[in-house]
């Protein structure tokens, strides 16, 4: 924080067309969004200077030679009969992603409003283009309304516009029953002014990572057979897809009716046995029909890709590239496997796999040896994916058979603890033979 005090306001002369602001004893670089309440400041008595006088406008400038018959001031001229214009405000490199300007932006939406305006319309350079920008303004909730060419037609600039809510508030809701409650309250949450800063920030990378904890969080209480944080838990994941719906609306792509859509046309389409006529109810579900729907459903994707003008083949994917990469590793392990089966790529029993996890077993031992640590790993990998391969062929799931033999070992070691506990001992002072012992008596009994 600069100790410079802050500039005095200038005397507003009602009689003039505008007023102008100019803070000659103030340089550009000064004032930073490092300290957002020294522009307040002069937000604040600006606008109450224009509220109280009969000026059309009011500029604020950071530049001593800024005037009425800049190209900037004039569009505004031309386009709003009444407005505030703040020139040359300068972003410090040292305070930018902090969330500084998103906080000044909502302190004036806010003043905007109690002024009674009803738009708040910025300039943002077109020269060179500034994606981040126009995506940051784009969250804020502002519209593209023209553009102007400035400095000799040497430059352009685009001018973007928010409308303001007068009611301004988010209502006061209740919990509900129905979806749209729901969904209701996260566009509540993503509201650009009145919504909570945090969900505001968001983006999809940024939220993925807390749609798959959710889906694990629910796996976890299916588990442990704990319905009261299964409701909990569905409740969560359902606002990771309302939340992704949110924002894909907020992007012009698509919204949670079209999920809901998406996915019920699916269903239906899977499941002519079902939901067919009489004719494919009583036929049952024909030997490659799946198949056939699944490749229906490709051809339609690739058609709307085409549509999309993206690559009709989705840059080139291959056979298995459609497994998503963020699965867990044993999961990815398995739909990788069950892809390739699909097109006869398989083996034919489990007997020649346990050969397979043998000979993988002894690649691992001769890289050990060789004390090679790329090779140890990548033989270590190799005897994994048979040994999923192998649970495959047996009807056993990797990840499910891992997670309940994490909590036999948990269950087990929790016996030692307990058991130690009770001689007044802790872990750390009983000998790895007395833990031995105690692993023997947990065994036949948990």
């Amino acid at each position: 924080m600069s100790s410079q005090p802050l500039p005095p306001i200038e005397p507003v002369d009602r009689n003039r067309e505008a007023a102008i602001l100019k803070l000659n004893n103030l340089h550009a670089q000064e004032l930073s969004w490092l300290e957002p309440e020294r522009l307040s400041h002069l937000l604040d008595n600006a606008a109450h200077a224009l509220s109280i006088g009969d000026a059309e406008a009011f500029l604020i400038s950071f530049d001593q030679n800024a005037d009425y018959d800049s190209p900037n001031f004039l569009w505004f001229r031309e386009n709003y009969p009444r407005f505030l214009y703040v020139d040359r405000v300068v972003v410090s490199e040292a305070a930018r992603g902090r969330g500084h300007a998103r906080r000044l932006y909502e302190h004036l939406f806010d003043l905007a409003l109690k002024a009674g305006h009803d738009t708040i319309v910025c300039e943002v350079n077109s020269d060179p283009p500034n994606p981040a920008s126009d995506a940051f303004h784009d969250r804020l909730g502002f519209r593209e309304v023209g553009e102007a060419t400035i400095h000799g037609g040497s430059k352009t600039v685009r001018y973007f516009a928010r409308k303001l809510d007068k009611d301004g508030a988010i209502p006061s809701l209740t919990p509900s029953k129905d979806i749209s409650r729901l969904i209701e309250i996260m566009a509540a949450l993503r509201a650009p002014v009145c919504g909570c800063p945090w969900d505001v920030e968001q983006t999809f990378s940024t939220i993925a990572p807390y749609t798959i904890e959710e889906a694990y969080e629910v796996a976890d209480a299916i588990q442990r057979g704990d319905f009261d944080d299964l409701r909990e838990e569905l409740g969560d994941l359902l606002l990771q897809v309302v939340y992704h719906a949110r924002m894909a609306e907020e992007q012009g792509e698509f919204a949670f009716p079209d999920v809901v859509e998406a996915i019920t046309t699916k269903m239906i389409r899977r499941h002519p046995h079902v939901f067919g006529d009489d004719h494919a109810r009583s036929a049952g579900m024909a030997k490659g029909m799946w198949e056939k729907i699944k490749s229906q459903e490709k051809a339609e994707k690739r058609a709307a890709r085409i549509a999309r003008g993206q690559d009709p083949e989705d840059n080139g994917k291959g056979y298995l590239d459609s497994v998503p990469l963020p699965l867990p590793a044993l999961t990815r392990a398995l739909k990788l496997q069950e892809k390739a089966a699909r097109v006869g790529f398989d083996w034919g029993a489990a007997a020649p796999i346990l050969d397979k996890i043998e000979e993988e077993i002894g690649e691992l031992r001769q890289a050990l040896a060789a004390g090679k640590s790329d090779a140890i790993r990548d033989e270590f990998g190799d005897t994994l994916f048979a040994l999923v391969n192998l649970g495959r062929h047996l009807g056993v799931d990797s990840e499910a058979s891992l997670a309940g033999t994490n909590d036999k070992f948990r269950n087990r070691f929790h016996y030692i603890e307990r058991s130690l506990d009770e001689k007044g001992k802790s872990l750390e002072d009983a000998t790895l033979e007395e833990m031995e012992e105690l692993w023997q008596q947990a065994k036949g009994k948990v």
